[in-house]
């Protein structure tokens, strides 16, 4: 098992396409900004 990272992958979906895909260290805050951009959209983090 790896050592945890101070980071977390995302995509952010929207019609069912990848719209964006990300790096972040603050996910919530994240998701918050891209759900004010593209309100019907589905974030998601990507892997452990």
């Amino acid at each position: 098992m790896g050592k945890p990272r101070p980071y977390q992958r995302y995509t952010v979906r929207d019609k069912g396409k990848t719209v964006h895909g990300g790096i972040t260290t603050d996910f919530e805050r994240r998701k918050q900004e891209h759900k004010q951009e593209h309100p019907k959209s589905i974030v998601r983090k990507v892997g452990g």
